[in-house]
């Protein structure tokens, strides 16, 4: 699923993650293990762009979503969810 994540946040921003960004920006940002349920869904609402710096120093703005033009947004469904660890 991660996978999928990458390939569709690369297409939104315009962008390519190395394997060493990808892995700081989940890290970071997008899968943050301190982050709870209210904090995830602040990220969706509110806080959806971060400020990213890449290897090379630069810095992109990295949309989770696009709120203007949401047809530009991808959604992959899945049947079936089993989480791990604490629920939040």
């Amino acid at each position: 699923m991660l996978a999928n994540v990458r390939q569709q946040l690369q297409n939104l921003n315009g962008v390519v993650f190395n394997d060493s960004e990808w892995r700081r920006f989940t890290e970071q940002y997008l899968d943050n293990p301190s982050d709870g349920i209210l904090d995830k869904t602040r990220k969706i609402h509110i806080d959806y762009i971060c400020d990213f710096i890449f290897d090379d120093e630069r810095l992109e703005n990295i949309y989770l979503i696009d709120k203007k033009n949401l047809m530009r947004n991808k959604v992959q469904i899945i049947q079936q969810f089993e989480q791990t660890g604490s629920p939040c």
